[in-house]
């Protein structure tokens, strides 16, 4: 198995480091790792088509519904929202388990400007 580093990148195609070509793609467990082609970097990434499942089949899940609100929209109004953020436990990220749907207005309430979550009595 490959070694990876903590982070991981949405990147399919480009080092993020040096906008280099990725080589020897593999997978490492839901993840994808490739090799930066000129400075050798190891990139861990996600596939992009695991992580759209992933958001449809929560919203489906969720009948198309704010979870926290209650309003029903189109898939387009709605946010497939990570509970326990991907950067803290990557290994729950395609868990269905660990998704809520949210709507624009709800999910941009709970987290801050900042990108952090925001708790309903800030």
């Amino acid at each position: 198995m490959l070694e990876c580093p903590e982070e991981y990148y949405p990147y399919e195609d480009e080092c993020p480091s040096c906008g280099s070509n990725l080589i020897d793609y593999r997978m490492n467990g839901p993840h994808m790792a490739a090799y930066c082609s000129f400075c050798g970097k190891l990139i861990k990434f996600v596939p992009k088509k695991n992580l759209d499942e992933w958001k449809r089949l929560i919203k489906e899940r969720d009948h198309y519904t704010c979870r926290r609100c209650g309003a029903q929209f189109t898939s387009k109004q709605l946010h497939a929202h990570h509970m326990i953020p991907k950067w803290f436990m990557p290994e729950l990220e395609y868990d269905l388990n660990n998704g809520i749907t949210l709507c624009n207005k709800c999910h941009h309430q709970l987290h801050g400007t900042d990108g952090t979550i925001k708790t309903k009595e800030e």
